[in-house]
């Protein structure tokens, strides 16, 4: 295989590709033929050699590895160590073909030199098969995500190959400690969204009046090539130096998180921009009793509703959920605008300022530490906050902008690791510049004052102001035959709520029956099968309506995963036919009505937002 070629499979099949030329291992390797004929492996460092297979027969060494593996349907393997390879190919003919190998080497030379190998080239091919290279793993999220997905998290397993990892043995238990942190929050993560998807939910159709009303933030995307942004967080360094901000209004765009946005009402600065995004209740004191504004707010789709209700400035709107936004936009026919989800308002405040086409990016308040013990800015509505109110979060230290150990926590933890990644992402188009003046350190970032950075880097007028008026100004709401549309789209969704509701109803009293008729032991195929037709129906009907009720998905989702599970249980565990049947029964019973419930409420979040949209119709009349 060409040189060229090979490297282009490798860098689909394997995360941080891009980096792996800037890594040394400071290792040299020499191939050598064993007594058996098959190649071995020397590596030699610091004037020692080691042997990473067997000088003898190495494939009969990997053979008797792998012996030891007993695979599992749908299982996933994180192999540490490859060398030649010969234990992951001998591995591979005994995984099924619905598991997944996650190939773990630290020395690159083994992988990136490997288009001679027919070993590799063959995994290159294989759908089931990936490569994490290198020492450098920013984004294992993301990997995670990607490759081995949510629901296949928990089948995670790490095998290693002791003869190839001994020479960087810390390198690789280091490694396993990130791996298995990034399956953890993927993990949280996963059981947050299931758990808010709900209440974020209930808070879109709650807000469509509102999101149908003003223009989206996507009108903006672009509108700002190569000026510099402001990103004022309200961490407890913001008092030090949000004065200053005076200094730079006019000369760049100035976005002000929720949290900080009384904090600069207090100092007499008007931001451009003010951007909300959480969803619930306690993110509406930010707004109480604050003067009337004409300063342009960004509303997320899943906000709290009274929020963008009673704020009585300019507002646009976008979202963070993708597949809220797409069928927003695709109901409402027009573009709203996607930014990227992180763990806090700043992460989003972030995204938003490279969609407008900010460079470079400037963060204030962006402590993401307890300075002098404080969570957050004097005046906002956490400024009563401090360290002990996060003592459960698990305080730890890490590095602080003036070369020192500060305080936070693992939560803020989380938002540098954010940062750092989506850093690393842009460091080829933007510069990021902390003027923080206090907290951790944020990797990849410029540190320096912000009277600096306003006299080095904001000394051109940015007319943003008038920019974001202009084009609030210029937007038309649906009226008429178009909101006519929107509202028989919604009235058609609520109708195939109810249509799942009924079915999900029926899946209950069959299932029911099913649960009877293995209780009581009854021996009448007959019967039985025409029980099982009925739910056969059942589901298929209630296929039809997934792609019509797909938005709400991630509410069936909690049933659907619990069934899983039960029935993942069911199959492992010692039992009667008729006692695994009961069981099944059981989980079907309970998995209709957890759909019955969902569906219901979901027709009544979107009942309620029919009468807000005909309360619009009436208003525009």
């Amino acid at each position: 295989m060409e040189k060229l070629q090979y490297q282009e499979m490798l860098k689909r099949k394997c995360l941080n590709y891009d980096f792996l030329a800037e890594e040394d291992t400071e290792i040299h390797f020499e191939k050598l033929p064993s007594r058996s004929g098959w190649q071995t492996l020397k590596a030699i460092r610091d004037d020692k050699a080691v042997f990473i297979h067997s000088s003898y027969d190495p494939v009969r060494e990997a053979r008797q590895w792998a012996e030891k593996m007993s695979p599992k349907q749908g299982e996933v393997y994180f192999v540490f160590g490859y060398g030649l390879g010969y234990h992951v190919a001998e591995l591979l003919k005994k995984v099924p073909d619905n598991c997944k190998v996650i190939i773990v080497e630290i020395c690159r030379e083994l992988i990136l030199d490997g288009c001679e190998s027919g070993y590799i080239i063959d995994l290159l091919h294989r759908e089931n098969v990936h490569f994490l290279l290198g020492k450098r793993h920013l984004e294992l999220e993301g990997f995670l995500s990607g490759v081995v997905g949510f629901d296949n998290l928990e089948k995670i397993q790490f095998l290693d190959y002791k003869p190839a990892i001994r020479l960087f043995e810390d390198c690789y238990d280091e490694l396993k400690l990130r791996i298995t942190a990034a399956i953890s929050n993927l993990i949280v993560e996963m059981n947050t969204i299931l758990h808010f998807s709900e209440k974020w939910l209930q808070n879109l159709f709650a807000n469509l009046p509102q999101i149908a009303m003003n223009p989206g933030i996507a009108s903006l995307y672009g509108k700002f090539p190569e000026m510099p942004a402001i990103i004022v967080s309200a961490g407890p360094s913001l008092n030090k130096n949000i004065h200053l901000l005076q200094e730079a209004k006019g000369k760049s765009v100035i976005i002000c998180v929720g949290t900080a946005l009384k904090p600069m009402i207090q100092a007499g600065i008007k931001p451009d921009l003010i951007i909300s995004v959480d969803g619930g209740k306690p993110n509406f004191r930010h707004f109480q009793n604050i003067p009337a504004m004409d300063v342009p707010m960004v509303f997320d789709i899943t906000i709290y509703p009274e929020i963008p209700k009673t704020y009585t400035g300019p507002k646009l709107v976008g979202g963070c959920h993708e597949n809220m936004v797409v069928w927003t936009e695709k109901t409402l026919g027009e573009k709203k605008g996607l930014y990227q989800m992180g763990p806090s308002v700043a992460c989003v405040a972030f995204d938003l300022a490279r969609n407008l086409g900010c460079n470079p990016i400037i963060l204030i308040g962006q402590d993401l530490a307890y300075t002098n013990n404080q969570a957050h800015a004097k005046g906002t509505a956490f400024d009563h906050r401090t360290i002990e109110n996060f003592r459960r979060r698990e305080i730890i230290e890490v590095d602080g902008i003036n070369g020192t150990k500060v305080l936070t926590d693992r939560v803020m933890a989380t938002f540098i690791r954010w940062f750092e990644i989506k850093i690393n992402e842009s460091r080829e188009t933007h510069r990021v510049i902390d003027a923080t003046e206090g907290g951790a350190k944020i990797p990849g970032t410029d540190i320096m004052p912000l009277s600096q950075v306003i006299r080095e880097v904001c000394f051109e007028k940015v007319n943003a102001h008038e920019t974001i008026a202009g084009i609030i100004s210029d937007y038309v709401p649906p009226e008429g035959e178009r909101l006519l549309k929107i509202k028989e789209d919604i009235s058609t969704l609520a109708q195939q709520l109810s249509l799942l509701e009924k079915e999900a109803a029926k899946g209950i009293t069959y299932s029911r029956k099913l649960l009877a008729f293995y209780s009581n032991r009854l021996s009448d195929p007959r019967g039985l099968n025409k029980l099982l037709r009925k739910l056969d129906r059942i589901d298929r009907r209630m296929g039809e309506l997934k792609e019509s009720t797909e938005l709400f998905a991630l509410m069936f989702q909690k049933s659907i995963i619990k069934m899983k599970h039960d029935l993942k249980t069911i199959r492992e565990t010692e039992d009667t036919e008729n006692g695994k049947g009961r069981r099944i029964a059981l989980c079907s019973t309970e998995l209709y009505e957890g759909i019955n419930t969902a569906a219901k409420k979901a027709g009544k979040m979107v009942s309620d937002a029919l009468a807000g949209l005909e309360n619009l119709m009436r208003q525009g009349e």
